[in-house]
């Protein structure tokens, strides 16, 4: 069994940021665990996500499972439409400065989430590059110092995206799922620089209301997952932090248990001194609407 596994937990809401990361300090704190938090930036505009509802199937069915407006809320699901879209980290940058004080990672999450996940496929590389400086700048300006890692909204990433890992001379990028630990990117023909670390575990909203109906079961349904090779969990301010609260814990603890500890992703690819080349490219996942990248198999 591995003896480590890595924590990645998104922030893609206001709400998630505010309510969500303050009580996933307090369990990662309670476990003993360290995480990566990755910070969408800009502005919260979940509410234009309901495009998707055309444009990628199982969209509809995904937002019943999790039970998105409870989960959520009802001013989330209708910012950037009915409500004006709220800069989330500047909100209240003493969160974000509170998980630096706290040990753990802060990674860059995109500066507009919807924007990103949803047409990144379509941006030209200045708009890729541009939408980069604003989130790097903007978390620099919050917590004091430059995070050297990104993890992109949705798992979406094109060649003007991990172009952009390169050019900021990132540590490392986690934008994509997949099995087999730490590589360089392939795409078209061109091997990229900056490493990526692929989420190999489903997510929670992944397997709710299909695989698992509680967070007991979920738990061990991560556990039953783990790979020889390197371990990552992608966790979620919104659902682990705030609507299902127990999941991340009991997994931690059962995972210690075994022996595993729950790290942050920087100390995963401090350990790789070989990183193999392998291709991405989109793939459709089990409970998941659209498709996101991953590592070919």
């Amino acid at each position: 069994m591995p003896s480590e596994l890595g924590i990645k937990i998104d922030v893609d809401t206001l709400i998630g940021y505010r309510q969500g990361v303050p009580s996933l300090l307090r369990q990662l704190e309670t476990v003993g665990a360290r995480a990566t938090f990755c910070f969408a930036v800009g502005p919260d505009r979940s509410g234009l996500a309901i495009r998707r509802v055309f444009t990628q199937r199982g969209f509809i069915a995904k937002m019943l499972r999790n039970k998105a407006l409870t989960t959520y809320g009802f001013p989330t699901v209708v910012y950037g439409t009915l409500l004006p879209a709220p800069l989330i980290v500047a909100a209240d940058p003493g969160i974000a400065r509170a998980v630096a004080d706290a040990g753990h990672e802060i990674c860059v999450h995109g500066w507009d989430h919807v924007n990103w996940h949803d047409n990144l496929g379509r941006m030209p590389a200045d708009r890729v590059n541009e939408q980069m400086k604003r989130a790097f700048d903007g978390l620099t300006q919050a917590v004091g110092f430059r995070p050297r890692c990104f993890a992109a909204p949705g798992w979406q990433c094109s060649a003007a995206s991990l172009a952009s890992h390169d050019a900021l001379g990132l540590a490392y990028a986690s934008d994509v799922r997949g099995k087999g630990g730490p590589f360089r990117p392939v795409l078209g023909g061109t091997e990229f620089v900056t490493p990526q670390i692929p989420t190999n575990l489903p997510t929670l909203d992944e397997m709710w209301g299909a695989e698992v109906q509680d967070c007991s079961m979920a738990a061990a349904r991560w556990l039953s997952l783990l790979q020889p090779e390197v371990n990552v969990l992608t966790a979620h301010a919104e659902m682990e932090g705030m609507a299902l609260i127990e999941a991340l814990p009991l997994f931690l603890r059962r995972a210690g248990d075994s022996g595993i500890a729950g790290v942050d992703l920087g100390t995963i690819v401090s350990h790789v001194t070989d990183f193999p080349a392998r291709t991405v490219a989109p793939v459709r996942l089990p409970g998941r609407a659209g498709t996101v990248w991953s590592v070919l198999e």
